[in-house]
């Protein structure tokens, strides 16, 4: 028998062709078509901005959540208030009208002032329960991520 007719009974003939195509294979994966080279070029490409410039858009987004933040507190603060008030004043007014034998000016006075401490009391609890049901800081960071990204997007889109 010669070497040939020995390597085909063996099965060595089948075994080259499949080595063979398994480093086609490796060739094609170590190539530019591979996985490896594709995604890190594709990461390269959406990732172009620096750490610098990430930390200073993160920052930016931040500030200007903060104080969207506390404009949307002060703006709803400002809302109570207006629907709290007719009430405030018709208390008010309703102690002030107590007749002499019910209260001394003095205590009148003690007991306005303790009802616009609990007008105020009443709006500080209202705004936190907004706070805790609405105003979350996250949510208003995503806001202002998309929005600046987008007023990138138009900026750079005018150049």
């Amino acid at each position: 028998m010669d070497n040939k007719s020995l390597e085909h009974h063996c099965g060595v003939n089948k075994v080259r062709e499949d080595l063979d195509k398994i480093t086609r294979k490796l060739a094609m994966v170590r190539d530019s078509a591979s996985y490896k080279n594709n995604h890190n070029n594709h990461r390269k490409k959406k990732a172009s901005t620096s750490p610098k410039e990430r930390e200073s858009f993160d920052h930016t987004v931040r500030l200007r959540a903060m104080k969207e933040l506390q404009r949307r507190e002060k703006e709803f603060a400002m809302e109570i208030k207006q629907e709290y008030k007719p009430y405030l004043e018709a208390d008010v007014q309703t102690i002030k009208d107590f007749p002499e034998t019910i209260g001394s000016p003095k205590t009148k006075r003690q007991l306005i002032k303790m009802r616009k401490e609990i007008f105020n009391r009443r709006l500080d609890i209202e705004l936190q329960r907004k706070k805790i049901e609405e105003f979350r800081l996250t949510d208003i960071l995503k806001e202002e991520r998309s929005r600046l990204k987008y007023e990138e997007l138009k900026n750079s889109k005018k150049n």
